[in-house]
């Protein structure tokens, strides 16, 4: 009698401590299920009497690509082999629904007989998390090696731009060789886009970052979208009024746009191709929509890498033919594409996740294959932008000189050769120095001083910025070109151009140089 009671209290004891905890606990006797507490029925949605009932084995519990895995540790457990007691696998739910979980096996004696108690936890949100924040990590990687490249690139490509430039200058040149230079600097060009949009990808690239209402950038540019997309494909815009202003450069933002719209066109045009035969019973849509929304602490905990706060939320949906859910870790990553190799470079998504980055927002995709895509963008919301760079350079005024006295500071020897020799095809007095302390020794010896200083953003010994600030202390009037194709150490303040500063971005042609100096000496 007194076992009997001791036995009864005892499970009495541990039916009032499982049924208490936020795991699911079961036990399994003879490949049956003995015993659920109430948190195992909510996260599974079966009770004890349903197993029972329906005679559910352990592996009925399991999704089908964990089955090998599961199946496996039962029955080197069965044989008595040491196999560890916590793993993790794909749980199917009542419902049919696949959720994550990890399960603690341990050998237990129940009403007198040998058992296996499990406890099993809910992981599907904590697996889903830690998969963004790897994602996360491995485009931060990607990019870094991504923006390093795209500086080394970039001089390259300056040397040979600039010597397509002089070399179709010269007077009777032979068609044929005219042909040739025009045909390698159409590569060069295109070369300079992919190398555009790699800098895009790593936020590396300058933005002139001044105060701009969202609608305003979709309204302007809103031709263009309907140009792109075709008459086959309608438009809706659902633009929420009284935005608050958002601190962007509205040329980035509107490339974003572009870029997304293409790849809405693309998804709604594949609908054709998709195997057998299936075509489009509607016409094909993309909607744009903004407003104004508040991350809390809750969003920030489903989304890795988010902070609280104010946003604009610019979100572009299309009825496509959707992305496959195999593919939807990889959209941002530099050079994947699903696309035929004459239709897409990889670039596209890829340019687009970097600019949202680096101006200090996300990018979440949500896509359903024969479904759709949705993009949604979400900006912060600044309170105090600061003054627009085109206000600054506004206040200035001069005109503009035929001849003037440059100074260019270049560390890559190539690279200054061919600026110099660009500058002095125009008629101004070139003074070409390779290091930054030497240019500062050579304004401070001088008495004349220079119009300009030309001078590479990113230089050892001193940076171009800093030079200009010391230069400028000698020659205050004296306007500043700074001249980049990598610009990791400008960007804590290239959103802020002191007055008389403008920027260059390599590789640049002939006329960009020309008009860039142009600009400077007008004081626009």
């Amino acid at each position: 009698k007194k076992m009997e009671n001791a036995l009864r209290e005892s499970e009495r004891q541990y039916r009032e401590l499982t049924e208490s905890m936020n795991d699911a606990i079961y036990i399994v006797q003879d490949e049956k299920f003995v015993y659920v507490n109430p948190r195992f029925t909510e996260i599974l949605g079966y009770s004890l009497e349903e197993l029972q009932e329906k005679k559910l084995h352990i592996m009925d519990l399991v999704a089908p690509q964990s089955r090998p895995l599961v199946y496996e540790r039962i029955q080197r457990r069965m044989r008595g082999e040491k196999v560890p007691p916590i793993y993790r696998f794909t749980a199917l739910t009542k419902s049919g629904r696949h959720i994550e979980v990890e399960v603690s096996l341990a050998d237990i004696e129940w009403q007198g007989k040998p058992a296996v108690q499990g406890i099993l936890r809910d992981v599907t949100e904590m697996v889903r998390i830690q998969e963004q924040l790897q994602n996360f990590q491995k485009l931060e990687a990607v990019g870094k090696l991504a923006g390093g490249i795209a500086h080394d690139f970039n001089n390259m490509l300056m040397v040979i731009l600039g010597n397509c430039e002089l070399a179709l200058q010269a007077e009777n040149l032979d068609l044929q060789v005219r042909s040739a230079i025009q045909e390698i600097r159409k590569a060069a060009d295109r070369a300079a886009k992919l190398t555009r949009q790699l800098l895009a990808y790593s936020r590396k690239q300058v933005l002139r970052r001044q105060p701009h209402d969202i609608n305003q950038i979709l309204r302007g540019i809103r031709q263009m979208i309907g140009s792109l997309l075709g008459e086959k494909i309608r438009c809706e815009y659902l633009l929420a009024e009284d935005l608050p202003p958002v601190s962007v450069d509205a040329h980035q933002i509107e490339q974003v746009v572009i870029n997304l719209c293409l790849n809405a066109r693309d998804a709604i045009e594949m609908w054709e191709e998709v195997p057998g035969g299936e075509t489009r019973a509607h016409q094909g849509k993309v909607v744009f929509e903004t407003r104004q929304v508040e991350l809390g602490e809750e969003y920030v905990r489903n989304h890795a890498g988010v902070r609280p706060g104010r946003y604009v939320l610019l979100s572009i949906s299309d009825n496509g033919v959707g992305i496959p859910p195999e593919h939807l870790d990889k959209i941002f990553d530099p050079f994947y594409t699903t696309k035929p190799v004459d239709k897409g470079t990889g670039l596209g998504l890829s340019s687009v996740y970097g600019t949202v980055k680096q101006h200090g927002g996300y990018i979440w995709v949500y896509s359903e294959a024969k479904k759709g895509t949705t993009f949604k963008i979400y900006l912060p919301v600044e309170e105090a932008a600061p003054e627009s760079v085109a206000g600054k350079r506004g206040k200035e005024t001069g005109a503009v000189r035929s001849k003037a006295r440059i100074l260019l500071v270049e560390d890559e020897p190539k690279v200054r050769t061919m600026v110099a020799r660009m500058l002095r095809g125009m008629g101004h007095m070139v003074k070409e120095v390779e290091k930054p302390f030497a240019a500062l020794d050579l304004v401070r010896s001088s008495s004349e001083g220079f119009d300009i200083l030309i001078t590479d953003l990113v230089m050892p010994e001193l940076s171009g910025k800093n030079l200009s600030e010391l230069a400028r202390r000698e020659f205050p009037q004296m306007k500043v070109i700074l001249m980049s194709g990598y610009t990791e150490n400008g960007m804590k303040w290239v959103g802020d151009l002191p007055p008389g500063t403008f920027f260059l971005s390599k590789p640049f042609t002939l006329e960009e140089l020309r008009s860039a100096i142009n600009t400077a000496l007008s004081g626009i």
